[in-house]
């Protein structure tokens, strides 16, 4: 804006002004022709009329026309002046205008900044109405704690009288409770020693039985070793009773090989000699009986052998029905023993626990006593300190009514 009012004042000498011809806030760049021309100025309605010949002299026509040349000159050098102005002028208006948008912006942006603060400052003017509405609160907040804490020491210093004086009655109690309690700590004792002594009678009667115990378990083992012990000799000597009836079925085989040889030794004999045989048919006869005898006999005696086999796996199956019974008296002697073990264990760590438990309610009573003694003496001392201090808060509170009155708050 400077810039275009300095452009403006500068001006032209002798130069008539030009209208702007621009559009949107530019010129169109065309020449125009100026209406208001000054009367110097060749106007071409008349033009013609000069042009024709006259009665003029020829130096004056010649005068005329130089001047005329020159004053074109003139004027075509002050057109370009001016052009050249006015695109000066047209680019100064530019400028202004964007120097006016920026300025309306930079406008809009203060109006609204001078709102934000409008209503900062409305905010702030509340929040100083509340602040000092607070600030009156506290005041009157003031004053009436003053008037409390003044209620306040004068009630406090009537109860901590009182509890003086409970705190005497109550040593007197601790005190008696005292005696009591070493009166409860002897019998205690008494109690204890009387209880240990039982227990070791009992922890005695415990290990006696309990040695009792293993010398059972230690009998039991030895019986079950002897048991093993026949039942493996009874296992040996069943395996000889079976390698003797192996021995029986092949000899009774061995029998029946032979006698039927003979046999065919005889057919052969017969038929070779059936006359001889004829002559000999009793003693063949005989023999043959013989034979036939030896064979029931040795029939007979396989069957004893049978019987005696079945006798013998009726004694082993006996022999481990008899093993597995004393198996299981041993299984359950020693859970018997493994049971009684436990139940001594449990006796004992309950005898332990409760002596151990005695021992710990002992030591927490007296260290309760101690405690309590010693929690006795310091509230004593506490409520002797508490006594000095609110004396002297008594004596400071005299001097509080008059800094009041000085600050200008009532009492």
């Amino acid at each position: 804006m400077n810039k275009f009012l300095n452009a403006l004042d500068a001006g032209v000498v002798d130069l008539p002004p030009r209208p702007l011809m621009y559009t949107d806030g530019q010129g169109d760049g065309k020449k125009t022709s100026d209406p208001e021309a000054p009367a110097e100025v060749c106007d071409w309605a008349t033009g013609p009329a000069l042009l024709q010949p006259t009665e003029v002299p020829q130096d004056q026509l010649i005068d005329a026309v130089t001047q005329a040349e020159e004053k074109i000159q003139k004027l075509v050098v002050s057109n370009t002046r001016l052009e050249d102005r006015v695109r000066e002028l047209e680019e100064l208006l530019c400028e202004a205008r964007r120097d006016d948008m920026k300025s309306k912006v930079s406008l809009s942006k203060a109006e609204e900044s001078i709102a934000q603060w409008k209503v900062e400052k409305a905010n702030l003017t509340n929040q100083v109405k509340t602040q000092q509405g607070k600030v009156q609160y506290m005041e009157n907040l003031l004053c009436k704690a003053h008037r409390w804490s003044v209620d306040l020491i004068n009630v406090t210093l009537a109860e901590d009288e009182e509890k003086h004086q409970k705190a005497v009655e109550t040593i007197a109690q601790f005190e008696v409770e005292k005696s009591e309690f070493q009166m409860k700590n002897e019998e205690m004792k008494k109690c204890l020693i009387q209880t240990v002594e039982s227990l070791k009678v009992s922890l005695a009667e415990a290990e006696e039985n309990r040695q009792k115990a293993m010398e059972t378990i230690a009998q039991l083992e030895v019986e079950k070793s002897d048991l093993k012990d026949q039942v493996a000799q009874l296992e040996v000597e069943l395996k000889d009773m079976e390698n003797l009836l192996s021995e029986n079925y092949s000899w009774a085989a061995e029998l029946i090989n032979e006698h039927q040889m003979k046999n065919d030794e005889m057919k052969k004999r017969l038929i070779q000699t059936e006359e001889s045989l004829r002559v000999s048919l009793i003693e063949a006869e005989e023999e043959h009986q013989k034979a036939e005898e030896k064979l029931q006999k040795a029939e007979e005696t396989i069957a004893q052998l049978e019987v005696e086999k079945f006798k013998l796996k009726d004694q082993v199956e006996t022999l481990r029905e008899t093993v597995q019974d004393v198996e299981d008296l041993l299984t359950k002697a020693r859970s018997w023993a493994a049971a009684l073990m436990i139940e001594h264990q449990i006796k004992k760590h309950e005898m332990k626990k409760s002596l151990i438990n005695t021992e710990e309610s002992l030591k927490a009573s007296l260290t309760e006593a101690e405690e309590k003694h010693q929690k006795a003496e310091e509230t004593i001392a506490q409520l002797e300190r508490r006594d000095k201090c609110l004396r002297q808060k008594a004596v400071e509170q005299k001097w509080i009514p008059s800094r009041i009155n000085m600050m200008g708050y009532e009492v």
